[in-house]
Formats: C-alpha cells, structure tokens, sequence
C-alpha cells in the first residue's frame, strides 16, 4: 500500500510539473511575434517539458542553427541547379556562413554565460542576414524565399524569448 501511495504521488507530481511546463510554453510563446511557429518548434523538442525560459531561450537557437544548417543546404544545391544565380547565391552563402560560424555561437555563448544581450544580438543579426540575402535578389522574389522568411521568424521568436533573460 505504502508503494502504491508512493507511486501515485510520484505520478501526480510530474503530471503537475508537465502541465506547469505546458503553460510556461504557452505563455511564453504568447509573448513572440509567431505564437504557432514557437510552439512548434517548442513542443517538438522533449526538453521543453522541463525548461525554464532559459532552456527555452536555448532550444529556439538549436531550431535556428538546424533551420540555417537547412539553408545552406538549398543554397548549395541551388548554386549548382541555377548557375546563373551563382554570384547571388555565393552572397547568400556568405551570408547564412555568418549566421553559423558567428551570431549562433555568440547567442550560444551569451545564454551559458548570463549575458541575455549578447545572446539576443546573435539571433537579431541571424534575422538581418536572412533578408540581406533576400535583399540580393534585387526585389524579385528569390528562390530563397520561404528559407529567408523563416530564418527571421525563428529568429525573432528567439529573440523575444531571450529579451525574457533581460
């Protein structure tokens, strides 16, 4: 009996924690410029379930760092399925290169080290190189499109989840 009461105790706690969790997700995503996309990425990653905001701040940078990763990707394959927009696309490279080898690191390093600015001048500029990239296209839409647009959505999700750390 003593088992069973211990085991239904322990159940209640970490259904309690997890929906403790779930509000914190909600609440904090109800705070960023795209709700839906937050959640999304949130909720896909099992250790939302017991982050605080900084955790939360961290799991949107990895969903940066995957999405950017991603865009280099296309950018790549595009370079060799359109080599017309090779000077272009080399731009974009160069742009998105920055995004990984710079602004994700310093928006890594800000949240381990307690430095929330830090942290959010990363992500922001992961947003400006996106439509810079965009930008080179000369205001056509560019095959890029979608890829720029959600580079700066993450961003500026991640953004507002960090200004939480201020």
């Amino acid at each position: 009996m003593k088992n069973l009461l211990s085991y239904y105790t322990t159940l209640s706690f970490l259904l309690l924690a997890s929906q403790i969790n779930a509000d914190i997700v909600d609440s904090t995503c109800k705070g960023t410029p795209n709700y839906k996309l937050c959640v999304d990425i949130l909720r896909k990653d099992p250790r939302s379930s017991t982050a605080d905001i900084k955790g939360l701040a961290l799991i949107t940078v990895n969903a940066l760092q995957a999405h950017t990763i991603e865009t280099l990707g296309k950018i790549k394959n595009l370079r060799k399925s359109m080599p017309g927009l090779e000077v272009t696309l080399s731009g974009c490279k160069k742009n998105y290169d920055v995004v990984v080898n710079y602004d994700i690191p310093e928006a890594f390093e800000g949240l381990q080290k307690g430095n929330a600015k830090f942290a959010e001048s990363g992500v922001a500029d992961a947003a400006v190189e996106a439509e810079l990239c965009e930008g080179s296209f000369g205001g056509s839409k560019s095959p890029l499109n979608e890829a720029n647009k959600l580079e700066g959505e993450i961003a500026n999700v991640a953004r507002q989840i960090i200004r939480k750390l201020l």
